[in-house]
């Protein structure tokens, strides 16, 4: 009866053994850790069973990365960020004009496509204010170093912004021209579906003003 005793927890002790060395930790993006095994992975699912028998499946783009002694251990997840996208940035500007050092504001948004090698191409437009509005359009082009989940990346436009009067009985027209742009930044993609851009740069915009006056004679 002893031996039988002593066999049993032998094999207890071994199964408790195996457990252990097949414990993942899955980290995900919510702030959550995912304690079990892995028993399957897909292209885009990733299934974990915990030790209360439950199992759990979760989008890869739901993960940060796995820890433990699965076949996938300890590698980060790479996120698809193939298709299309839509990009919406507010910028401060600040530099010399022709009535000197001036701070300027802007909105836009980028509508494009995002390729599997890193590249985005977007068609963007809105509205910035140099002292007067102006309406830009431009072409941009988006490089990034990865596709974890902070990437540094490189940022370049090039496009026309048209200008507006601030009235139609102003003396004054002003009149747009060429604008472009080079940046470096971070983007942050903690949250999949809404990354964050944090980025500074160089930002070129041609502008005209043309004044006319009226003489009266006598």
């Amino acid at each position: 009866m002893k031996q039988i005793i002593i066999l049993m927890q032998i094999i207890f002790l071994s199964a408790s053994l195996s457990l252990a060395q097949r414990t993942d930790y899955l980290y995900l993006k919510n702030g959550s850790i995912i304690k079990g095994e892995i028993i399957d992975t897909t292209e885009n699912k990733i299934k974990i069973q915990t030790a209360c028998q439950s199992i759990w499946a979760f989008d890869k783009s739901e993960v940060i990365k796995i820890e433990g002694t699965t076949k996938i251990r300890n590698k980060k997840i790479k996120e698809d960020y193939t298709g299309f996208n839509t990009y919406i940035a507010v910028a401060t500007y600040f530099g010399s004009s022709y009535f000197g050092l001036r701070m300027a504001t802007g909105a836009t948004m980028t509508m494009g496509y995002h390729f599997k090698k890193n590249i985005y191409i977007g068609l963007g437009s809105g509205f910035e204010y140099f002292g007067f509005t102006t309406s830009p359009i431009f072409l941009d082009l988006k490089l990034y170093l990865n596709k974890k989940t902070y990437s540094p990346f490189c940022n370049l436009l090039l496009g026309y912004a048209f200008g507006y009067s601030e009235n139609d009985f102003s003396t004054e027209k002003q009149y747009g021209g060429l604008c472009a742009g080079a940046e470096l930044g971070i983007r942050n993609n903690f949250y999949r579906k809404t990354p964050f851009y944090y980025s500074f740069g160089y930002h070129l915009q041609k502008t005209k003003t043309v004044s006319t006056s009226d003489f009266w004679g006598g």
